[in-house]
């Protein structure tokens, strides 16, 4: 790609210089944001029409109000945020629509050139935070030619889908080494190291075969302790802002360790509410909600919330960090044993049930280590593939900037010199 031949000032600091024969121009001057209608779930009736809402399709409906193809932009919730669709569609009132009736541009180049305006950006609103239209109108676009709109258009969908292609690769790679990470660990902590040790039936369907001279326990037998947590009052205000680790699920992610509480509580707390403190190495496990079966373990001494149980080793049966990976790959068992009649609800009777294999000491720190290593490769990898997707998406962001500011022109055909 080259740039055009000659270029002038936009006056415009963001859009820089624009090729000669193009306009500035205000978005309010050549587009609508046509206002979404409200259309609640009860009120859909069965058909193939998307429906959508700022974050994207939230249903499907019988009728539609755009032509096709459409935009749809965030007015609330996710604003900002520019989706397209093929299909004529049902934008709700959280939603601005554009379809080729509210537009004398090429749609698929307003697309491109709405996504380089970053209209996440503007918000007025305090409280639940929302894209004004006006403000949205006030911004000034790159006006090339309908002929050039349509070549630059159909350049970046072909780039874009490129990159897109691309990007899509690397994070199935992700997916495959995060799978071997997890069958790693079930291998060790079910079958143990040695591919040649002799085995025997464990007695539980969903465990299998296990090392013949491994036992089989409830957590109850090979732990000291198994607590819940609890929520000091917030009408005390002297509980909170401590420097305790005070642990929700929300603090919950993809790492196994947690090092750090978003919020603390006091040693008042502790003492006068009837919070009980967890040594160092204890699991946590959330017991309730959309996380249920999720565990982690504080290497420093905490607290957490009514929603999780803290499993308290006896480091003469199970070490805490192998007790960790164990039901860190087997959480579809700990959810089958919770209580579903209602809300799904793993308390501290539930958890001590649970099953878990007991290796000798020894090979349990040998299975830690094994584990640990192999984590450690695969997860170097992983970076490497995040760190590639991360420049693949960034380079698809400046290539789309570049390609609508007609920084580099695209097409030979049909364009203006």
């Amino acid at each position: 790609m080259k740039p055009y031949p000659k270029y002038k000032d936009s006056s415009i600091e963001w859009i820089g210089k624009i090729p000669e024969h193009w306009d500035v121009e205000q978005l309010k001057w050549n587009t609508t944001f046509e206002y979404g209608v409200s259309l609640s779930s009860e009120a859909r009736k069965d058909g193939d029409i998307p429906v959508f809402g700022s974050n994207g399709i939230t249903g499907f409906h019988d009728a539609a109000i755009t032509k096709s193809p459409c935009l749809i932009i965030g007015r609330k919730g996710s604003f900002g945020k520019v989706n397209w669709s093929d299909k004529e569609c049902f934008p709700i009132d959280t939603t601005y629509y554009v379809d080729q009736t509210k537009t004398i541009n090429n749609l698929r180049w307003l697309y491109y050139i709405l996504l380089n305006l970053r209209l996440d950006q503007f918000s007025r609103d305090t409280g639940v935070p929302g894209l004004n239209r006006e403000d949205a109108y006030q911004n000034f676009l790159p006006l090339p030619p309908i002929s050039e709109q349509t070549a630059i258009a159909a350049f970046l969908d072909r780039k874009t889908a490129e990159i897109d292609k691309l990007i899509a690769n690397k994070q199935k790679l992700i997916e495959l080494y995060e799978e071997k990470k997890q069958a790693i660990i079930k291998q060790s902590v079910t079958k143990g190291l040695d591919p040649d040790a002799s085995m025997k039936d464990s007695g539980i369907e969903w465990l299998g075969e296990i090392p013949e001279h491994w036992e089989v326990k409830k957590l109850k037998w090979v732990t000291k302790n198994i607590l819940t947590g609890k929520t000091p009052s917030s009408t005390n205000p002297s509980y909170y802002n401590g420097n305790i680790n005070w642990f929700s699920p929300g603090d919950f992610n993809d790492e196994i360790v947690l090092s750090n509480s978003t919020r603390k509580i006091t040693s008042l707390a502790i003492s006068e509410a009837g919070i009980s403190m967890y040594p160092a190495n204890s699991i946590l496990l959330i017991g309730i909600g959309a996380t249920l079966g999720k565990v982690g373990l504080i290497k420093d001494s905490g607290t957490s919330n009514q929603q999780i149980n803290a499993i308290i080793c006896d480091s003469d049966f199970i070490l805490p960090y192998y007790g960790l990976y164990f039901l860190y790959v087997h959480k579809q068992v700990i959810i089958s044993h919770s209580n579903s009649a209602t809300l799904a609800i793993l308390n501290q009777s539930h958890t001590k049930e649970l099953i878990v294999t007991v290796p000798p000491i020894n090979e349990q720190n040998a299975i830690v280590k094994h584990i640990e290593i192999t984590y450690g490769k695969i997860d170097q990898i992983i970076e490497k593939l995040e760190k590639q997707v991360v420049l693949y998406q960034e380079y698809r962001t400046a290539l789309i900037s570049e390609v609508v500011t007609g920084k580099v022109k695209v097409a030979e055909e049909n364009q203006c010199q």
